[in-house]
């Protein structure tokens, strides 16, 4: 999140090339019919930029607030949709298969891998332009974390 003050349209971040898959499977799930959505949670291990990222592009691109909270990985662990119908939750307890959940639907099993950081440096390289939704989030993020600093003080 120390990125967000000299951030330039261009610049990468392989802490969001790790959030590609996440993100990808978390809109697949909202692309199904779902409640109100009206807040959500996103786990990971302590220090984790993936996490604190997905949690500032829910939170903007949903406009409903998202909390993180702390788990002992490895990685993102877990991301829970509150609705207006009851809970959607993805848990990756093991950094490679995660288990979807939804209300009056049985749990389904999702791929959801690690990525190694090769895969990550191929997947930026194939995209050399500016990505304006990472300039975004990276901004939320970082104020977000600012709010938190200052709340805590």
């Amino acid at each position: 999140l120390a990125l967000a003050e000299g951030y330039r349209p261009g610049d990468t971040d392989l802490s969001w090339t790790r959030a590609t898959s996440w993100r990808s499977v978390l809109a697949a799930t909202l692309d199904q019919p779902h409640g109100t959505i009206t807040g959500g949670i996103v786990a990971a291990e302590g220090r984790n930029p993936t996490a604190d990222l997905i949690t500032a592009w829910l939170s903007t691109r949903l406009g409903v607030p998202f909390r993180r909270d702390i788990s002992s990985g490895p990685g993102m662990t877990d991301v829970s949709f509150m609705t207006s119908e009851g809970t959607i939750s993805i848990a990756r307890p093991d950094g490679r298969t995660a288990s979807l959940s939804q209300p009056g639907e049985p749990p389904r099993t999702v791929a959801l891998h690690r990525r190694e950081t090769p895969d990550l440096l191929a997947e930026e390289l194939r995209r050399l332009d500016p990505d304006e939704v990472y300039g975004e989030v990276l901004a939320a993020a970082a104020a977000a974390t600012a709010a938190s600093t200052a709340g805590a003080i």
